[in-house]
């Protein structure tokens, strides 16, 4: 069972992979990503398998990685 903190945590991952995949699909097509851009996404993936596979919790790095991508796909809407 998830704590309030832990679902609160995977809701704003999942709406961080949304982000990126709207300003993806938005700009390229579906196997033209750059490569920064899919070294992102797949970033943001593996710190939800961790959270939701393997019961590990967000380590400092990765909310600070997380607020960066945030940061960097919202400034460029």
């Amino acid at each position: 069972m998830m704590t309030d903190k832990e679902e609160n945590i995977l809701n704003k991952i999942e709406y961080l992979k949304d982000m990126i995949l709207d300003y993806a699909g938005d700009l390229y097509d579906i196997n033209q990503w750059p490569d920064e851009l899919q070294y992102d996404f797949d970033d943001v993936e593996t710190i939800e398998t961790g959270i939701t596979q393997y019961n590990e919790p967000i380590t400092n790095n990765e909310m600070l990685r997380c607020n960066k991508l945030y940061k960097r796909y919202t400034l460029r809407f």
